[in-house]
């Protein structure tokens, strides 16, 4: 199974953030440019590998699936790594800011996991309906630049 990704996308930054994100410890295993983590889809446990090819997400699963359970897990793993995420406002932002500018651009290709659990899209929608769209754009910026920096050793130039 092969999903699009949407460039600018460096799958190794979302490893990188997956090997330090602490919540997430145990919840799949880490190589050097791979992913294998487990999903309950349709009922049906199944364990998936992820490596990025090129302008592409190849994934190898570890069962037999029929055509509406392999739609439906190739929806959650390119939600997950944010494969259509389109970075050109962050980026447009980032360059106007000089402290963001360089996290950004070490950043650069970064598409942030997203976590399905029920708080998240409740907290999003939250944000976004008290304070605009703007504000949520903030917070998710200057989260971003907070975690960057905790992890500037750590990121790949």
């Amino acid at each position: 199974m092969h999903i699009p990704l949407r460039a600018p996308f460096r799958f190794t930054h979302t490893l990188n953030f997956l090997r330090a994100f602490s919540p997430m410890s145990g919840e799949q295993r880490i190589g050097r440019d791979t992913l294998v983590k487990s999903w309950i889809v349709r009922g049906k446990p199944v364990t998936v590998s992820m490596k990025q090819d090129g302008e592409r997400l190849t994934c190898a699963f570890d069962a037999r699936l029929d055509a509406a359970t392999e739609a439906a897990l190739r929806d959650r793993v390119a939600a997950f790594v944010s494969a259509d995420e389109d970075l050109t406002e962050l980026y447009a932002l980032a360059a106007r800011d000089e402290r963001f500018a360089p996290v950004a651009d070490k950043l650069h290709g970064f598409h942030h996991p997203k976590f399905a659990t029920p708080f998240d899209p409740g907290a999003d929608r939250a944000a976004l309906e008290r304070r605009g769209k703007e504000y949520g754009a903030w917070i998710g910026h200057w989260a971003l630049y907070l975690w960057a920096a905790t992890l500037s050793s750590t990121v790949a130039a």
